[in-house]
């Protein structure tokens, strides 16, 4: 865990052009004005902005930091193909009804699911809103 960690550099905050003066909100967009300086890339105007310098290895890209690979699962068939052991489940697209039946799946298979934080929790409060 702590490998992955140290692995993946740490990135400044990119603030959007304005947002010190509360013109704009925080997140980051690319400076398309004809004469603005942060566009120029001036030093002495030049914030911290989005390079390709900032990314991680690519030996690191789509790991958890468990040391797990993120699989995508939309469905009960694609979860029989994980490897529990190299692989952890991340649930998208899904209703709530087939979600239970990934989760419960998931449970009895110890698969670690990424996108819930107490999966066993998470059945108990939406197994009644499910048969209702």
């Amino acid at each position: 865990m702590s490998k992955i960690k140290k692995l993946r550099k740490s990135k400044p905050k990119f603030p959007r052009v304005g947002a010190s003066r509360k013109r704009v909100k925080e997140t980051w967009r690319k400076p398309k004005g004809m004469h603005g300086r942060v566009k120029k890339l001036l030093s002495y105007h030049k914030g911290a902005s989005p390079d390709i310098g900032y990314a991680s290895p690519k030996s690191i890209k789509g790991i958890h930091t468990s040391g797990l690979k993120i699989v995508e699962i939309k469905n009960i068939s694609q979860l029989e193909k994980v490897n529990p052991k190299e692989e952890a489940i991340k649930i998208a697209n899904v209703g709530k009804k087939k979600k239970i039946e990934i989760v419960e799946k998931a449970l009895s298979m110890k698969i670690k699911i990424v996108n819930l934080r107490k999966p066993e929790e998470y059945l108990k409060e939406n197994k009644k809103e499910v048969k209702k």
